[in-house]
């Protein structure tokens, strides 16, 4: 029974002996067993029957509780004990309580001592219980303090520090590989020398019974006096909410945050933009005024760019390098004209700006543009302006007609899309309105107008929503033009520019089936790529790149029957106005056709046109093509290479490809036909 009491109080008085997991590594007996058990903070060296060697012991001073007897730890402890049945000796690190039990028949120190009678002792008991949570954790790794992450000083100092089950280990920085073994630390000095910006990064191994392993750490250098901005591209000014990562701590005040109101210009876009001075690591989120949020955008720790749709932010990354010089003239190209027009020229970035009037292509030795220019007949204006990143050659247009042309700017908008019960624009630069924007006026079916009371040629961009806003177009980010239709989807899909508005309700024709006059079809055989959706991007490389589906990835396209055989169909909206036509193929998620030149009614693979669609749905007229017929020949005047379908009176299609220049078709016998919507007799 005393014995059994004795067991008792050693094991309540050392918690690794009740809760602690057992180790036999480095531990050698002597005539018994001997083992090694932790718990925390609480470390013992335990020898059965017998003494022990026990080896890789960590520094400190152990205590054996039964003897009483100290010994200095940090490499190897050996103790010695009678070999005799039930005798114990546990060393505990850093216990000052001295003996715990007193010597008795089994455990003692030098003798054994009998005790007679009825022996009783009390049972202190335990004030806490081992369970999973209290499991060591002997994983194998290396700990650094600071744990990496960014530092203003001009030096740092890391202390690298094995785990509880790594035995040994190395790390290197710098170059330079230091060891590091269990109960010792090593420290090391980073940061001299390098710049702001700079980062280092420190490899380590270790190893212990559980096996190897390794990592990495990685330190950077940052300006003490560095300011985190935060640029956003808006059609109006957002609000923005920022806090300390990590933390609540709200930086520019509380929900929604400030509305942002500084503006600066990157490229040849406008952005919002704020300083946070002294920050190393914010969170933001953009709002409108508290309503149509972004998600947190978190981990912010340098100046970046964003985006903002109203509901979502994209981190977008602008060319602040120089861009090859652009031209803008006002009014804008297009313009119709009575007796006279003056056109006036800028460009950015700022050089001289060289043009022709005649149609011919100009250079650096053309005429250098100084002032207003005034034209009275109809002009072609042709622009040249050259820096170090390039040359630029625009292409204006101006054209005298005997219709009376308007002083007003008037522009309109096809609602058939978005069928909103009212429309309205919102506009931003100069002139500007305030969200959601001023209501058109309803011309016809769907056909709505808006005269702008001001030039409006300063403006940077334009959208068209709904009366309340919940529901908008994308961004249309150039000026608008006179008395031009445009026609928009909703959800924030794409603006297209249908061309000057010819008035006429589109109220006969909602299915979109048929394109217009102004329209263009491409067609994407799905059958090699095989992809789940098919996603089609066009641009006009002639006109600044102006995109007609919206940003990449573009717009996602369905499918149609062509000639028996299903196509992707991709329509794009006034495509014949298109100077350069450019498109790509996509899935949506990072697989896509080269850049193709766009032609009107064409099949495309991933290797490219691979064929031309036929059908009457796709015949219409082509605005760049001329038809006549004379001596029994068809002639076909092309601005452009297009596939022009010729339809006989008997209903027989044939389709002809022809280039820029006076196409004579051949092989027709004589008789009625429609081509380009155009009636000719042979």
């Amino acid at each position: 029974a005393h014995h059994i009491q004795q067991l008792n109080k050693i094991r309540a008085a050392v918690p690794a002996l009740r809760k602690g997991q057992y180790t036999f590594d480095g531990c050698s007996a002597n005539g018994g067993w001997a083992f090694k058990r932790a718990y925390k903070d609480s470390y013992a060296l335990v020898a059965v029957n017998g003494g022990a060697t026990f080896s890789n012991v960590p520094a400190g001073t152990y205590t054996d509780i039964v003897t009483g007897q100290t010994y200095t730890g940090g490499g190897s402890i050996t103790v010695s004990a009678p070999a005799t049945q039930g005798q114990l000796r546990i060393l505990v690190k850093g216990w000052t309580g001295g003996k715990v039990v007193e010597d008795g028949k089994f455990i003692y120190s030098s003798s054994s001592v009998s005790k007679g009678g009825n022996p009783s002792a009390t049972d202190p008991g335990a004030s806490f219980f081992y369970t999973k949570d209290d499991a060591v954790d002997e994983s194998v790794g290396m700990t650094f303090s600071p744990n990496g992450g960014s530092f203003k000083t001009e030096t740092l100092t890391v202390t690298a520090t094995l785990t509880a089950g790594a035995t040994s280990g190395t790390f290197t920085v710098n170059g330079s590989t230091q060891t590091v073994t269990q109960g010792s630390s090593k420290s090391f000095t980073i940061g001299e020398g390098m710049s702001y910006g700079e980062t280092v990064t420190v490899t380590w191994t270790a190893t212990g019974k559980e096996g190897d392993a390794s990592g990495s750490v990685t330190f950077k250098k940052v300006d003490p006096n560095a300011v985190i901005t935060i640029y956003c591209k808006a059609s109006s000014a957002p609000n923005l909410y920022a806090w300390k990562s990590g933390t609540t701590t709200a930086i520019n005040g509380t929900w929604p945050g400030t509305q942002m109101s500084q503006t600066t210009t990157v490229g040849s876009d406008t952005y919002y933009y704020a300083d946070f001075a002294g920050e190393e690591n914010i969170s933001i989120i953009f709002s409108n005024g508290g309503s149509n949020q972004t998600a947190d955008i978190t981990g912010i720790t340098e100046s970046a760019y964003f985006t903002y749709s109203g509901s979502t932010a994209t981190q977008v990354y602008p060319s602040t390098e120089p861009s090859k010089p652009t031209v803008t003239a006002s009014p804008a190209s297009g313009t119709k004209f009575n007796e006279s027009i003056t056109v006036t020229l800028s460009v950015n970035p700022s050089v001289a700006i060289h043009y022709t009037t005649d149609g011919t292509t100009p250079s650096a030795s053309s005429a250098t543009y100084s002032s207003a220019l005034t034209f009275t007949e109809t002009t072609t204006l042709k622009t040249y302006v050259k820096n170090e990143v390039g040359s630029n050659v625009q292409t204006f247009t101006y054209t005298k007609t005997d219709t009376p042309v308007s002083d007003d700017f008037t522009i309109y908008y096809d609602n058939s899309s978005t069928n909103w019960s009212t429309v309205h624009i919102h506009y931003w630069s100069s002139p500007s309105t305030t969200w959601p924007g001023v209501v058109l006026t309803k011309v016809e079916g769907n056909i709505w107008k808006y005269t702008f009371s001001s030039d409006p040629s300063g403006l940077s961009g334009f959208l068209f929503c709904n009366n309340t806003g919940s529901d908008q177009t994308a961004d249309y980010t150039s000026a608008p033009i006179n008395n031009h239709l445009y026609k928009g989807v909703g959800g924030k899909g794409a603006v297209t520019d249908m061309g000057e508005y010819q008035g006429g309700s589109d109220d006969d024709d909602d299915s979109g089936d048929t394109p217009s006059s102004n329209d263009w079809v491409a067609y994407w055989d799905n059958s090699s790529a095989n992809w789940s959706t098919v996603w089609a991007y066009v641009w006009d490389a002639g006109n600044g790149n102006k995109e007609y589906f919206g940003t990449w990835p573009g717009q996602q396209i369905s499918t149609t029957t062509v000639d028996g055989k299903t196509y992707y169909k991709a329509t794009i909206v006034g495509g014949s106005s298109m100077i350069t036509p450019m498109i790509i193929f996509n899935n949506g998620s990072g697989t896509q056709t080269d850049d193709f030149t766009l032609v009107n009614n064409a099949i495309y693979t991933m290797d490219g046109k691979s064929g031309q669609a036929s059908g009457i749905s796709n015949v219409f007229k082509n605005p760049a093509l001329r038809v006549y017929a004379s001596q029994g020949n068809l002639f076909i005047i092309a601005q452009e290479e297009a596939i022009v379908t010729i339809v006989s009176a008997d209903g027989r299609m044939i389709q002809r490809e022809v280039f820029p220049g006076v196409n004579t078709i051949d092989g027709l016998t004589r008789g009625f036909y429609i081509v380009n919507q155009t009636k000719v007799i042979l």
